[in-house]
């Protein structure tokens, strides 16, 4: 497989996600203040972290696993109290975000409905509920924010100003 991330990669440059064989997926990122590349391949439940100069000379910096297939995989941060930062790459299951952070300590954080997508923010990350019918808003939240690993889901609320004010 690796010799097809590395064409992969030539033919698509500058693209973050790019969807491979099978539902398989290969993110991709470039710190710049090392100059490295960091790789995220998700193959079932599997998700390999690649790091490197470029995709030619790349190692394995961590494998991990989980227990069902992993639907996504990203790098996002969390702030503490101080201004400390957390780092981790969340996996997004089918019932749960699993947290894997830089100290080697890993977080489940259960997904109470099924989820439609989730991304990283600045300091946390968002999940969608997906909706439970084609036709329509059902009254309940549909985002969600976690902004600390041993915190739940909160959902983002909005009001709507009444039609006769």
């Amino acid at each position: 497989m690796a010799v097809k991330l590395d064409v992969l990669h030539k033919y698509c440059p500058g693209r973050e996600t790019v969807p491979l064989l099978c539902g398989d997926i290969w993110s991709v990122r470039k710190d710049k203040a090392t100059g490295r590349t960091h790789e995220l391949f998700v193959s079932g439940n599997t998700v390999t972290w690649f790091e490197g100069i470029d995709t030619a000379n790349r190692l394995v910096k961590n494998l991990y696993c989980v227990e069902t297939t992993a639907l996504q995989a990203y790098w996002c941060q969390f702030y503490e109290k101080g201004n400390a930062i957390l780092r981790c790459v969340c996996v997004r299951e089918s019932s749960c975000l699993t947290l894997f952070m830089e100290t080697g300590a890993v977080h489940y954080v259960p997904l109470p409905f099924l989820a439609h997508g989730s991304w990283p923010l600045d300091g946390g990350i968002m999940v969608e509920r997906k909706a439970a019918s084609d036709a329509g808003h059902d009254g309940l939240p549909t985002l969600f924010t976690l902004l600390h690993p041993l915190d739940d889901l909160c959902p983002i609320t909005f009001r709507r100003p009444a039609a006769n004010s």
